[in-house]
């Protein structure tokens, strides 16, 4: 597994991200339970930018911490803003995110959160086409 992917699991219910802990279907991500995937999409945007990455980690199997700060956004400079994503499978994903202005003055800005379910099968996800007996 790639040095920028993040996993958790319980069981044989997991999750993949990347370091931001974005779920992106095409990279192979996802959340899974019994096989299949749920959610093969999941974003975070501020102002409909990527965070930058700071550093990601699991916290325990089951749980990861994803931390991450703001590029140049129109009305929040670089650096300004702190993003903490914290997440937990167990037979369910749940998710906490908190966002942290360490501006002077009030700020405001669009927080976007893109998800998509395809349901596929996990062997589908790596690129192992399934057959109908």
């Amino acid at each position: 597994m790639p040095n920028d992917e993040v996993s958790i699991a319980d069981g044989a219910t997991f999750a993949v991200s990347d370091r931001l802990g974005d779920i992106v279907s095409d990279r192979g991500h996802g959340f899974f339970r019994s096989d299949t995937r749920f959610l093969s999409r999941f974003v975070l945007t501020l102002d409909g930018l990527a965070p930058r990455a700071l550093t990601a980690g699991t916290t325990a199997h089951h749980t990861a911490k994803f931390y991450a700060t703001n590029p140049k956004l129109p009305s929040v400079e670089p650096a300004t803003l702190s993003v903490v994503r914290e997440r937990r499978v167990t037979h369910q994903l749940s998710e906490s995110i908190s966002i942290t202005s360490h501006a002077r003055r009030d700020v405001e800005l669009e927080v976007g959160i893109a998800f998509d379910a395809d349901f596929a099968d996990i062997f589908e996800v790596h690129g192992h086409a399934t057959q109908s007996l």
